[in-house]
């Protein structure tokens, strides 16, 4: 198989419909590539909380609608270059997500939610499964025969997870919190981004020591790399 004919082939990737919650105060739109933050330039969107007051609802839900930004994205793409440059910010911000989840969001969701723990077990063996893939998936080449049905197997298992989370985990956490304990936690997430890894580990992803140790490595390897958020040609194209 040609790279052509895999980049004509991965042009039919799974798209996903973008889920704005019109009835939560909190739901915020999903920004553009090209705006990446709200107090200064940062290589990527997910490197910092989203606009207005700090909440966890709502900087969740920012980085699910990114997710689902860059998936469509990918999937209207023409060009393998523009494609992996997707790819590459997809695997960070997903990198960026779970160590703040892990690290922040899932040990307050177990002290303050009844039988937290519990269940947050079987949700907790689905994430794992998922930086599986997101390994993979980041060693893997654009060009490569391994790549789609890899990126079609992480973004099959990632729609499950995002709608389990919004459905199941939100909800059960927005009952039980208090209204300043939900922006104190939303506010440590988005503390948290700032030393998180932008590269999957299978470890340091639920480490805080281990995630301070790789994100400075990471951060390393990254400016070897062409990024969505940080690439101009690409910003050009999605601008239009």
């Amino acid at each position: 198989v040609s790279t052509q004919s895999t980049g004509h082939q991965l042009i039919q990737s799974t798209t996903m419909t973008t889920a704005i919650n019109p009835n939560h105060p909190t739901t915020t739109a999903p920004a553009r590539i090209d705006e990446q933050s709200h107090e200064k330039k940062v290589d990527s969107i997910f490197m910092v909380g989203p606009a207005g007051s700090p909440h966890f609802h709502r900087t969740i839900e920012r980085d699910h609608n990114e997710f689902r930004r860059l998936i469509n994205d990918f999937s209207a793409a023409l060009s393998l270059k523009d494609k992996e440059v997707i790819k590459n910010e997809l695997i960070r911000g997903l990198s960026i997500h779970d160590f703040i989840t892990e690290t922040v969001f899932f040990p307050a969701f177990e002290k303050e939610v009844p039988n937290g723990k519990e269940l947050l077990n079987p949700f907790r063996v689905r994430c794992s499964e998922l930086r599986k893939l997101m390994v993979t998936l980041d060693k893997s080449k654009i060009d490569e025969l391994s790549f789609q049905p890899t990126y079609l197997s992480l973004i099959q298992e990632l729609e499950a997870d995002l709608a389990y989370k919004e459905r199941e985990i939100l909800p059960a956490l927005q009952v039980v919190i208090s209204p300043v304990r939900a922006e104190e936690l939303g506010r440590d997430m988005d503390k948290a981004r700032r030393t998180a890894p932008t590269r999957p580990h299978t470890t340091a992803s639920t480490s805080t020591v281990l995630g301070a140790l790789a994100a400075p490595i990471d951060k390393l390897k990254d400016k070897a790399r062409d990024f969505a958020g940080s690439s101009k040609e690409y910003q050009d194209v999605a601008g239009k």
